[in-house]
């Protein structure tokens, strides 16, 4: 079985450089795509793990097994996804607690599984912590139990010392109750523009994916907007980058505001927005990118006593993913490929309008 194909230049840039290691395989674990992330997790180089196969990470035989069989059944049921928390070790015997998570990709002739992989040793460790801290206050219960016999001591005493164990116990629940919800919280942010608090490149990479998904099982149309500011250097150099920043707060506040919560703002690249918009068809897409034209247009920016006039170019490609035959990741490159083809379009015919892509036949691939 030919492997993957990663020649798209922004795709695999994409995926070499994203902050989270990201190793892809065949249906038989076979690796033969590994992210710079991954070879700094595990200590190898890229040619090193390459043709390695992923079982041959585990840390020991026995989960090596477990793995293989819950991979090998997913694979069976054709699921899309999956999971599986575990130990690896890295180049140099270091045991890893990892948190596996995989999708499933299959077309008419291959299959291949994208693995997601987080780090988790030092939450395990924590979380050990804690747990063997509630360990020993339930044995120090049972010691003042012991004591109780021993000393005979009234049985209010110890109803009192018993209780305040119970209590020191339960504040040890509360606190890892705590570090999950902790966790949660640094999931979500790492999902997150640390600026504009709106969803990052990373979340509209796999947000994309799910909505192609979503277009298909529902037989509805997908549309992606990609919004650049124009001449965004130039606010930059005259108002210095602080300034900038504020105003792309203010954009996307803006943007937000048209888009309302049934699309996904995302911050693509430096002054550069993209919306998911499930549901739109071509002419919806346009209208909507012209009343955030409208919107940008309509009155300047005010910050530190200076009015900033803000304007964008947008390029849009639209398609109905259900009527497509290639795998997720291919829709995935056309839809970001074209509307970046519509948005250069939009930039080098005048700026501060909405360019569609428009395909030559009828038809979609």
């Amino acid at each position: 079985m030919a492997p993957l194909q990663l020649d798209n230049i922004l795709l695999r840039k994409i995926i070499t450089d994203l902050p989270v290691p990201i190793i892809i395989t065949n249906a038989e674990s076979k690796i033969f795509f590994a992210n710079n992330d991954t070879c700094t997790l595990y200590g190898y180089t890229q040619q090193e793990i390459i043709n390695q196969y992923l079982f041959d990470l585990s840390a020991s035989k026995d989960e090596q097994s477990v793995f293989r069989n819950i991979l090998q059944f997913s694979i069976k049921l054709e699921e899309l996804s999956g999971r599986f928390v575990g130990k690896h070790i890295n180049k140099f015997g270091k045991i890893i607690d990892v948190d596996l998570r995989w999708s499933y990709i299959k077309d008419q002739t291959k299959e291949y599984l994208v693995f997601c992989i987080e780090d988790i040793t030092d939450l395990k460790k924590i979380e050990q912590e804690y747990v063997d801290k509630v360990k020993m206050l339930e044995v120090e219960i049972e010691q003042h139990k012991k004591i109780e016999k021993i000393l005979n001591l009234t049985h209010q005493e110890l109803k009192e010392k018993i209780a305040a164990l119970e209590i020191q116990k339960k504040l040890n629940e509360e606190m890892l109750e705590e570090l999950a919800t902790s966790n949660e919280l640094l999931e979500r942010l790492a999902m997150q523009d640390s600026l504009t608090g709106i969803y990052n490149r990373r979340y509209f990479i796999e947000y994309l994916e799910a909505e192609i998904i979503r277009a298909q099982h529902l037989k509805e149309p997908l549309s992606l907007l990609i919004v650049d500011l124009d001449h965004f250097k130039q606010i930059n150099d005259t108002f210095g980058h602080l300034i900038g920043d504020k105003v792309l707060v203010s954009v996307s506040k803006r943007v937000q505001s048209v888009i309302g919560n049934s699309n996904i703002l995302c911050r693509y690249g430096g002054e550069e927005f993209a919306i998911i918009c499930l549901g739109l068809n071509q002419n919806e897409a346009l209208k909507l990118g012209e009343a955030i034209l409208d919107t940008l247009n309509s009155k300047p920016i005010s910050l530190k006593n200076s009015k900033i006039i803000v304007t964008a170019s947008i390029g849009i490609s639209t398609i109905k993913p259900y009527m497509w035959k290639g795998s997720i990741e291919i829709i995935r490159d056309y839809l970001i490929k074209t509307a970046d083809k519509a948005l250069y379009k939009a930039k080098k015919t005048g700026r501060n309008k909405v360019v569609s892509f428009r395909r030559q036949i009828k038809s979609e691939p």
